[in-house]
């Protein structure tokens, strides 16, 4: 009997979390990488060729900076994306989109000078958000705040 309702609250947890992933997958990934994320340095430390080419002397170095360096929010709305470290101003974009390729939104951003960018934002999970420059270097990674 217990084996039985276990195996109910089996059925119904997946089939909860299977709804929500098809609610999630109707939203374009233009709409999907709005909202609120949290940079994560340590990710962006660790996966760039300078840190993985370091010696264990200049990994300290980094990872000392790292945890000076501010932290950072990224905050992604309809038609701006606005970073904020702590301390700072924080620093607005206008955007629009460029072009969706699977996961992969493309952007045209503009600042209040006018200066204008290109980025691409590549939502790897429904938590997890690569940001690249428009000739594909990594900019940033961060995940998304609760």
């Amino acid at each position: 009997m217990q084996r039985e309702r276990q195996r109910a609250a089996w059925w119904m947890l997946l089939s909860v979390s299977l709804a929500s992933t098809m609610v999630a997958s109707e939203r374009s990934p233009a709409e999907a990488i709005r909202g609120v994320w949290q940079v994560d340095k340590k990710s962006m430390m660790q996966d760039s060729p300078e840190y993985k080419k370091a010696s264990a002397e200049q990994k300290k170095q980094m990872e000392l900076a790292l945890f000076l360096a501010p932290d950072v929010t990224l905050e992604i709305r309809a038609d701006s994306i606005t970073f904020t470290a702590v301390g700072d101003p924080p620093e607005a974009k206008s955007y629009t989109v460029k072009s969706v390729k699977g996961a992969v939104v493309t952007v045209k951003t503009t600042d209040k000078e006018m200066s204008v960018e290109e980025m691409k934002f590549e939502l790897v999970t429904p938590k997890l958000l690569r940001v690249l420059n428009g000739d594909d270097t990594l900019f940033l990674m961060a995940t998304r705040s609760e």
